[in-house]
């Protein structure tokens, strides 16, 4: 007892003498305590998913730092030195101290409060996500949420918080989860019907003033029907194009020609302005449109995940119906 105290003095006293002393990594004084604990590298490599090389390293760095021989190297384990069971004593406080204190900063984040920065397709704006929002504020005081919409142009910024989108995702390193797919259905005006008639068949598209979205260049439109059939269709060149879905329901119900809609928007649409427009070929959908939730990996500040949360817990109802989901 007397010489474990008196090592441990000089131990200390040998690190408090050395002006260039690193203060030893917790990586490093982890990858210690489980080698004098488990006595071999292969078990503490598998402990803590680290390579053997990797553990070495961080022992061979530890005892530099330290200035002292911590563990003797025998045939077939790693046996700590006098020095080297002084030092694990002080490493396990180390450890536990830090442990406490990352609990204790921990606690600082059990407060869902701050600011939410959302990067949102503008598509998804209208309708539903505002009412989700303002519950969402309702329930959390302390919390401000922040849209923005450009997302292609500000992709290094949206990287690091939530992004809601429609269609093809950007390109990104984020966490992707699909929420839901909206089929799409053929809309026109009254006006337009009128005076031009309603397409039979799929064939009959080419025939008429058609408006496409940004983003569905491809002038083969795939329709399909109920019965699985599948069609695909080449589609007059548009002399208005969008890329905002609102622009798109005023560009149809202004009369200026037929085109897609997913059908969950086009039906919000419809409730809250009658007869603005109306769908044709009835028994034929366009392509789905995917809707995408997109966050960083990694650990999230508690108020994006109680932001996730409360999105994926108040999805429209309408999105688990045949509509949206299948045919």
């Amino acid at each position: 007892m007397a010489s474990l105290l008196a090592c441990k003095l000089a131990v200390t006293e040998r690190i408090k003498r050395s002006r260039d002393v690193a203060m030893p990594q917790f990586k490093e004084l982890r990858s210690f305590v489980s080698v004098v604990s488990s006595g071999s590298l292969s078990n503490s490599a598998k402990a803590l998913q680290l390579s053997k090389s990797t553990i070495s390293r961080h022992l061979k760095n530890l005892e530099q730092d330290v200035g002292s021989i911590l563990l003797k190297r025998m045939p077939n384990s790693l046996v700590p030195t006098e020095a080297g069971l002084c030092f694990y004593d002080y490493c396990e406080q180390i450890l536990s101290i830090a442990k406490e204190a990352k609990q204790e900063l921990d606690t600082l984040d059990e407060k869902v409060q701050g600011e939410v920065v959302i990067y949102v397709d503008s598509g998804l704006l209208r309708g539903w996500l505002g009412d989700v929002v303002t519950q969402f504020l309702t329930r959390f005081p302390d919390v401000s949420v922040t849209f923005k919409t450009d997302i292609k142009s500000n992709s290094n910024q949206w990287q690091d918080n939530i992004l809601l989108c429609m269609g093809q995702l950007p390109e990104s390193s984020q966490r992707q989860e699909k929420l839901c797919i909206l089929w799409q259905g053929v809309f026109g005006s009254k006006d337009y019907f009128k005076c031009n008639g309603y397409p039979n068949s799929p064939e009959d598209l080419i025939n008429t003033h058609w408006l496409q979205l940004i983003g569905n260049k491809n002038e083969q439109l795939v329709m399909t029907n109920q019965g699985g059939e599948t069609l695909s269709v080449l589609v007059p060149s548009s002399r208005i194009q969008s890329d905002q879905l609102v622009l798109q329901g005023d560009a149809i119900s202004q009369g200026h020609g037929l085109g897609l809609l997913p059908l969950w928007q086009a039906n919000m649409r419809l409730n809250a302005h009658p007869e603005c427009f109306e769908r044709c070929l009835k028994d034929w959908v366009g392509h789905p449109v995917p809707i995408w939730l997109c966050y960083p990996f990694g650990k999230l500040a508690k108020k994006q995940r109680a932001f996730i949360e409360h999105i994926k817990s108040n999805l429209p109802q309408e999105w688990d119906n045949e509509l949206c989901q299948e045919m």
